[in-house]
């Protein structure tokens, strides 16, 4: 293969996607060449009909990084939900939603055939370590915060029901999305 020419200050460079036999991901290809113009790499990412569904369980993740980040002075005390421990149902429903995202991201993608393959137990493992890793991070990083054991709990139950409840809700969304394009 031909090299791609590489703009002056050694970043990458693209060109059209290959054309590939029936059944395989399309690619496109670049290729990097380092500032002192040694070793040329071609690194090719599949561009499968995922297109980047697993953005969605990042952003999310990302967002609930910033929720769990707001210090505790600037959290609304409100009586009657710490009565219903409202805290812990926030918990399990943003995890819900991170487990049905990053579920629906593995299960779209098209380079990794055992993350396609085990993408609920793979998800509920991250989902897990990610809601243990941000209890941790509470306690010891953020300001005015608290690890929480319960809240612990909590991520890990709203986890667990969402991969439990994953092939209700898309068959739900499948069946509200036919109606609507029917109803177009």
């Amino acid at each position: 293969m031909k090299p791609l020419p590489t703009s002056p200050k050694g970043r990458r460079t693209s060109s059209p996607a290959q054309k590939v036999p029936s059944g395989l991901p399309k690619t496109e290809e670049y290729q990097y060449t380092s500032k002192t113009g040694r070793g040329m790499k071609n690194i090719s990412f599949p561009l499968g009909r995922s297109g980047g569904a697993y953005k969605w369980s990042l952003l999310w993740a990302l967002f609930i990084l910033v929720l769990c980040g707001i210090p505790g002075r600037d959290i609304p005390h409100i009586n009657f939900l710490e009565i219903l421990s409202f805290d812990k149902f926030v918990h399990a429903g943003v995890f819900f939603v991170l487990i049905l995202l990053t579920i629906r991201g593995f299960l779209m993608q098209t380079t990794f055939i055992k993350l396609k393959q085990y993408a609920k137990l793979i998800a509920l493992i991250i989902c897990v370590l990610y809601g243990g890793l941000l209890e941790i991070m509470q306690g010891t990083l953020f300001e005015d915060r608290s690890a929480d054991v319960y809240d612990f709990i909590a991520n890990g139950f709203g986890s667990f029901i969402g991969l439990m409840l994953y092939n209700w809700v898309e068959k739900k969304l499948g069946q509200l999305n036919k109606r609507q394009k029917s109803n177009v």
